[in-house]
């Protein structure tokens, strides 16, 4: 005890400042970080800007903008590409506009529209000027969309839903797109490539006087498809993944595409790949 009252009390230890030459040199090393950090995003931006063709004077429209990730030159054709199409959830559901204004009818033909996106968002009542806020709770109310139906590139009328069949859908296929052309393949095993380099393939099925459904062929050999509005899948109805849509399950609880038309061939040239959102009156243009 008398030990420990004796004990002198131990001094703090002095904390050395840093000199002024120290405080310029730390100052000068974060000032160089910044530069090069503002250096590699300046890069960026300029990259991410020549790719989207800001400085060729294109449009900088999303539908461009999803759509123009599927033309790589290839030496087969200008539009193609090894793996194509691409089987992609964020292209067609991360935007709602996309999502709800495209059905299976457009993801068969792998194609966006930027008059579907534009008719979606004035369903909604959307403007450029809407806060976040705003923009989510006016989404949030589903109004329905548009959607693109075969025949109508080609002026055709909508025919009555009673009268859906598979001879009905492939006149109106072909009439909006006479390059796309059926196909037969009656094995359970399809091909990784069903078509020519320069196509990919797809299939129609239906539920007899009701509606219709579309499926296509991704590059790597797999199958996807859109129902309506909903997010694009490739599993069918018991949530098994889609090997042949001729034998996959297609029941679902409001409809049974019972009756499965054809397999198809399709162009991956964009320019060969057509439809409307509404009837068109002139179509010569």
């Amino acid at each position: 005890m008398i030990e420990y009252m004796n004990k002198k009390p131990s001094k703090k230890k002095h904390i050395r400042k840093s000199s002024k030459s120290n405080k310029k040199s730390l100052r000068k090393y974060r000032n160089r970080n910044r530069s090069k950090s503002i250096t590699k995003s300046k890069t960026r931006g300029k990259r991410r800007y020549k790719k989207r063709g800001g400085e060729n004077g294109e449009s900088n429209s999303l539908a461009l903008r999803m759509n123009s990730n599927n033309r790589v030159h290839n030496n087969n054709n200008k539009y193609t590409r090894k793996v194509y199409p691409v089987y992609s959830r964020k292209k067609w559901n991360k935007n709602k506009m996309v999502k709800r204004g495209h059905n299976c009818y457009t993801y068969f033909l792998d194609k966006i529209s930027n008059k579907v996106i534009q008719d979606c968002r004035e369903k909604h009542g959307l403007s450029e000027y809407d806060t976040k806020q705003t923009r989510s709770r006016k989404i949030r109310k589903r109004k329905p969309c548009g959607k693109p139906q075969p025949g109508y590139y080609a002026g055709m009328e909508r025919y009555p839903k009673n009268e859906t069949s598979c001879e009905h859908l492939h006149k109106r296929i072909v009439a909006d797109n006479p390059d796309i052309y059926p196909i037969e393949h009656n094995g359970k095993t399809l091909p990784a490539q069903m078509c020519n380099d320069n196509e990919y393939a797809g299939a129609l099925v239906v539920h007899p006087n009701k509606t219709y459904h579309f499926y296509r062929q991704d590059g790597d050999g797999s199958w996807s498809h859109k129902p309506g509005s909903l997010q694009t899948t490739k599993n069918d109805a018991s949530g098994k993944p889609i090997t042949n849509p001729k034998y996959a399950d297609r029941k679902y609880t409001n409809y049974d595409y019972s009756d499965f038309c054809s397999f198809y061939c399709i162009p991956k040239d964009p320019d060969k790949r057509n439809y409307s959102l509404h009837r068109r009156e002139n179509t010569d243009t």
